[in-house]
């Protein structure tokens, strides 16, 4: 039985092997498109024939190396977002108890990627990891004058003691934080490297893909800094398509892994065909 058919789906990069984990699929509007007419943005959604209002899908990742696991963000929670908060029990159909997840490598704190940090009664879903992030990300969510959300508070607070703040450059071994801001002040990709293989899971750079492959200057309205978020997506999708490496992100087509090509216009979305699993 391939894993796509279910959801999670793992793939090999060299000696590690990456389990993507569907988490939900919420509604969102097009009106959140910056830089683009209305009308040219609803003609690449139906171009591609995709639904009105557009759906957007949302995942997280897994990294095994050995007997313990990585994640990479956490997925939502249902009572935050009721579409989404799917992925824990698709991460323990994967064999991944919460127990063996030693870390946390978020790429920033949005409720979609924070809220399944802990259990309905608040205590942490995974009781053995640390949490990771760039430190801009904590200040500037967490960290400042102003108090957090209280839901975020209640999230990160199981993990007070265990969080590790980092800049861009190595988190572990095969493992570096690129440093993607614009969507929010510490937005950051994860770089895996392993055996000869890479993959660069890019957290948010892409919420509308219809949309902002051939046009990297759209950005989102939620997005902190816009200009800064177009121009991070603009670099990044020049060195994926340069350099032919394997990307993935959190808002692409579950299972999330692709290539990225120059076009005429902009550039364009080559999923990566499902293959048998490792």
């Amino acid at each position: 039985m391939n894993d796509a058919t279910r959801d999670f789906h793992r793939r090999r990069i060299g000696e590690m092997v990456v389990t993507a984990i569907f988490d939900g699929m919420v509604e969102i509007s097009l009106d959140a498109a910056t830089n683009i007419s209305q009308a040219e943005a609803r003609g690449l959604q139906d171009r591609d024939l995709r639904p009105y209002p557009p759906m957007l899908p949302t995942s997280f990742f897994a990294v095994s190396m050995g007997e313990d696991s990585i994640l990479i963000d956490a997925g939502g929670a249902p009572h935050l977002d009721p579409e989404l908060g799917l992925g824990r029990a698709s991460l323990l159909a994967a064999g991944l108890g919460p127990d063996r997840i030693r870390t946390v490598l978020m790429t920033h704190l949005h409720t979609d990627h924070y809220g399944g940090l802990i259990l309905p009664d608040g205590t942490a879903a995974f009781p053995n990891a640390e949490l990771v992030m760039h430190g801009r990300e904590h200040a500037a969510r967490y960290g400042g004058t102003e108090l957090p959300p209280d839901y975020m508070r209640h999230a990160l607070e199981p993990y007070a003691d265990r969080i590790r703040l980092i800049e861009a450059g190595q988190a572990f071994p095969g493992i570096e934080a690129v440093f993607l801001p614009g969507h929010t002040a510490g937005h950051i990709g994860w770089r895996l490297r392993s055996a000869g293989e890479q993959l660069l899971i890019w957290g948010d750079v892409v919420h509308l893909p219809s949309i902002q492959f051939r046009h990297p200057e759209v950005s989102m309205s939620y997005d902190i800094d816009r200009e800064q978020s177009a121009a991070s997506r603009q670099h990044v999708f020049a060195q994926a398509a340069r350099d032919g490496h394997l990307v993935a992100g959190m808002h692409l087509d579950f299972p999330c892994f692709g290539h990225v090509d120059a076009s005429e216009i902009g550039y364009r979305w080559i999923p990566e065909p499902v293959s048998k699993t490792p």
